[in-house]
């Protein structure tokens, strides 16, 4: 499934930071707070969890215990902060970067650091990540594709490929949503329509809470920053009607037969 809940982990915090908490909240990110780790009975399991659970690590002292948990951090590939002031400390493990502030740190996460240009059956694509997922899927009309990408948009480029051969329903990533309050609300319900199944914009308007707000759902589909995989094709006009795609209405239409005769897109 598409997964736009994400988490950092929190180590020797006692409590979490207000103005991390203030930042995440809206965005559907948790905290999590670690506990002591001695006294947990099989370690190697449950820092094995963590780190698939969330997608940094956020450390507020240096002990024993911690170097473990990094050692897992560094091998899923997964940034390391210390929340620390002090620039120069000696027992600090290499890669984990020093910075004054959790709020200043969740930044650093938010920002997107890498991008591709991938092919596709509707031509070329452009992705961009961030630590916590796929932020940005759409048409590259300039430039040639990247020669060498990453694992994770190799992972994007093949359930893409698997989606437009009509072989895949579902896709299994991780995406981070970047928008307001109500373009998000939008975008999850937009993942949550049916391979195969199309909603009308006041359906949607319905489900955020504001039935008069169809026109404002349609500004926000508009505005959706990863296609295919938050499926805004699915939505039609009230009559059922094909309204505006950012692809274009012949991909829409062409999405849309697609997923009724799950057959190639070409």
């Amino acid at each position: 499934m598409v997964n736009s809940i994400s988490a950092i982990a929190l180590y020797g915090f006692q409590d979490i930071p207000p103005n991390l908490e203030k930042k995440t909240i809206k965005l559907g990110i948790n905290l999590l707070l670690i506990p002591r780790l001695d006294k947990k009975t099989d370690l190697g399991t449950y820092v094995r969890e963590l780190v698939n659970n969330s997608s940094a690590l956020f450390i507020s002292k240096m002990d024993d215990e911690l170097h473990t948990i990094v050692q897992f951090y560094f091998a899923a590939n997964k940034k390391i902060f210390l929340i620390s002031e002090e620039e120069d400390i000696p027992s600090l493990p290499k890669g984990v970067i020093t910075i004054p502030d959790a709020g200043t740190a969740f930044k650093e996460l938010f920002n997107e650091t890498e991008k591709y240009v991938i092919a596709s059956k509707i031509g070329n694509l452009e992705l961009r990540f961030n630590s916590f997922g796929l932020t940005y899927l759409k048409a590259h009309k300039q430039g040639s594709e990247t020669e060498n990408i990453s694992k994770q948009a190799s992972k994007v480029q093949g359930q893409l490929e698997s989606y437009f051969d009509g072989k895949r329903k579902i896709f299994n990533l991780k995406v981070c949503l970047k928008g307001t309050d109500f373009q998000r609300k939008v975008w999850n319900e937009l993942m949550k329509i049916p391979f195969g199944q199309t909603i009308s914009y006041g359906d949607i308007a319905h489900k955020v809470g504001d039935d008069n707000a169809s026109r404002a759902v349609g500004l926000a589909i508009s505005k959706n920053p990863i296609w295919i995989v938050i499926p805004c094709h699915r939505v039609l006009s009230k009559e059922g009607d094909l309204t505006g795609y950012a692809g274009g209405l012949v991909l829409k239409q062409s999405l849309l037969d697609m997923e009724s005769n799950q057959t190639s897109l070409f």
